[in-house]
């Protein structure tokens, strides 16, 4: 397994509260009106939340990619393209009712290991499908020693577990039930994780059919630009078994990735070939500019407008 280690990690920022549903659109349309939302003194009014939460709508948005600072303007933020096309008034999906972009969502946190430490390592690094948070916090305080980081503290890592956990799986009440009118997170959805008792935990692989084939194109292109940009020929093993890989990432078994590889070769003009036992993944041609933000337009404008 390739494992370069990370310059810098976070376990933060989020002030304890799972993404909720409405915080990206609003945030997405209130900065596209004034790039100085964040610093309002009635903020919390803009955004409809609490004060704590203005701090952690932010922190979500700049772990997704959706914000970057404005050059030479401390605390103003603008949204990024990919932001704008989905999330504006009349964006793509402003109201994130398409299961892709919860997909998209999930894979732009785990692209940002920096930001998103342990949901990074807990997706993609990690190696053990069932997991209590004590094994979890022990395992990344060693993980992250034997890179020679030893800033991280166990209290971070465990706050933040909580968080990672209330982000994929419904909230309990205080009888250690589903609380019917919990504040879920919108990747709660997505079903990458299910609750074995209140302190045990089990990922979910398998096909996961409500991942659109053009999120699992776009999160496999972008493994590969971002990773392999030279590179035409690539082992099977780094899309399933290394750290971002999109194969670990989304959960899926290698049946399940290579049936997707096989599905998106007409977006993506990569195949999959066992010659002599090398199992790679080949990418027959360059690939356009724009062709990321190519297969998310088509799936919204063109997949998403059928009947």
């Amino acid at each position: 397994m390739l494992m370069t280690p990370l310059t810098r990690t976070s376990f933060s920022g989020h002030e304890s509260f799972a993404l909720r549903y409405s915080w990206l659109p609003k945030a997405v349309q209130g900065l596209e009106q004034q790039s100085h939302l964040f610093l309002l003194e009635d903020a919390t009014t803009a955004l409809g939340v609490g004060k704590n939460m203005v701090g952690s709508i932010r922190h979500w948005c700049t772990v997704m990619g959706l914000i970057q600072p404005v050059k030479g303007h401390k605390g103003l933020f603008e949204p990024t393209t990919l932001a704008r096309l989905l999330l504006s008034e009349k964006g793509w999906d402003p109201y994130l009712e398409d299961p892709a972009t919860l997909w998209l969502l999930h894979h732009l946190i785990l692209q940002n290991p920096e930001e998103a430490t342990l949901w990074h390592l807990l997706f993609t690094v990690f190696r053990t499908d069932t997991f209590t948070r004590q094994e979890v916090v022990s395992w990344v305080l060693d993980h992250l020693q034997h890179q020679g980081n030893s800033r991280a503290n166990a209290n971070s890592i465990e706050r933040d577990f909580e968080v990672l956990i209330r982000t994929y799986l419904p909230a309990l009440n205080p009888r250690g039930q589903v609380g019917e009118e919990s504040f879920d997170s919108p990747l709660v959805e997505l079903g990458l994780l299910r609750r074995l008792d209140r302190n045990t935990f089990t990922f979910i692989r398998g096909e996961h059919r409500s991942l659109p084939d053009a999120v699992f194109a776009y999160a496999l292109l972008d493994y590969w630009q971002k990773n392999f940009p030279e590179i035409s020929t690539v082992s099977l093993e780094r899309f399933m078994y290394h750290p971002g890989a999109p194969g670990a990432a989304f959960k899926l078994t290698e049946t399940a990735f290579l049936n997707r590889v096989e599905q998106v070769q007409d977006l993506t003009g990569i195949h999959f070939d066992d010659t002599a036992g090398m199992r790679s993944l080949i990418k027959s041609a360059a690939w356009p500019e724009n062709i990321l933000f190519t297969l998310l337009e088509n799936h919204y404008t063109l997949e998403g407008a059928l009947p």
